[in-house]
């Protein structure tokens, strides 16, 4: 087994300046030292360059663009550069913990048959969820939310490499979600239990997006319910991948969830399985979590689906909100 292989770092930066320095000294001061840190910079006006020209580490390699591209061609640009084994993906607002690419090459090396390996996080300026660490456990969650943390993810080279499009334009916003889903049908996906990296929240292009990202989740979902559906028939997979997209919901109504909590039965009656009743129930919690003030009228409601089951903290939230 080859224990120094080389890990490509890939790190796209936009007016980044704020944060650069700490991000960039995250990633030189691994205790895996065997990098390279390839850094995109998509058309910055601030100081990020200058910044970065003051790193004078060896391990690092520049690539500029004279205008902004947006992410997913920087990113591209990043992947194809790569000569690592091993490709992390690091944000320019982040922190990696020090042992972050050690533990990950390790458990790559150990594991072939896994090409994507994530780890958990520590929230900076938010709330850490706990995510999902098993192939199957990652495939579910995708029905409801992203299994990954973007920048903790490292690839196998030889799997994302060979993609024939790796982050794909046509899902700009939500290129990393498209590529989950697209990448868990060939390889097998993981995450760490170990908080490996410091991860910040940020309104970005995706927040001043998000009609186009609920429209972009919900054909993610369809191509995904297909995926581990594949005799499921069209008319509930169109319907199942649009109840699923909390995104797509600004409002609701009692009439809405109604629907929405009918439909799930019907599928539940089809599809027994245990993940099929806990990727419906995340569901439910993160669309009640949006509208909250109709909870006091659901609870009768939830009465007729025994299928229905929020935790004491879930109902503690929903009842705090109410009052609030």
């Amino acid at each position: 087994m080859q224990n120094n292989s080389l890990v490509s770092v890939v790190m796209p930066v936009y007016n980044a300046a704020p944060y650069l320095q700490k991000a960039v000294e995250s990633i030189l001061s691994q205790t895996y030292q065997n990098i390279e840190l390839i850094i995109i910079d998509d058309g910055s006006t601030d100081d990020s360059m200058a910044l970065i020209r003051n790193f004078k580490d060896k391990r690092i390699q520049r690539i500029e663009f004279n205008e902004n591209k947006g992410i997913v061609e920087a990113l591209n640009t990043g992947m194809q550069a790569a000569k690592g084994e091993f490709i992390a993906r690091m944000d320019a607002d982040d922190i990696s913990l020090t042992n972050r690419i050690a533990q990950q090459v390790n458990y790559l090396q150990k594991n072939k048959n896994v090409g994507i390996l994530g780890t958990q996080y520590q929230a900076i300026n938010g709330k850490s969820r706990k995510l999902p660490l098993t192939h199957q456990e990652i495939c579910w969650h995708l029905l409801n939310a992203s299994p990954f943390v973007h920048p903790s993810v490292m690839f196998r080279s030889s799997f994302i490499k060979n993609l024939p499009v790796i982050y794909n334009k046509d899902f700009e916003f939500a290129e990393d979600l498209e590529l989950w889903v697209r990448a868990s049908a060939q390889t097998e996906l993981a995450n760490l239990p170990a908080q490996l990296i410091q991860y910040r929240f940020h309104k970005g292009t995706h927040q001043r997006n998000l009609q186009r990202v609920a429209e972009l989740n919900t054909i993610i979902k369809k191509i995904h319910i297909s995926n581990l559906y594949p005799n499921m028939v069209e008319t509930d997979i169109e319907k199942l991948a649009v109840y699923l997209n909390r995104h797509k919901y600004p409002t609701y109504s009692l009439e809405w969830f109604i629907r929405c909590f009918d439909f799930f039965q019907k599928i539940l009656t089809k599809y027994t399985d245990e993940l099929v009743s806990k990727t419906l129930n995340q569901a439910v919690w993160f669309h009640f979590a949006s509208a909250y003030t109709l909870y006091p009228q659901l609870k009768k409601i939830i009465k007729n689906h025994s299928w229905i089951q929020l935790n004491t903290k879930q109902k503690i939230w929903l009842q705090i909100k109410k009052f609030k």
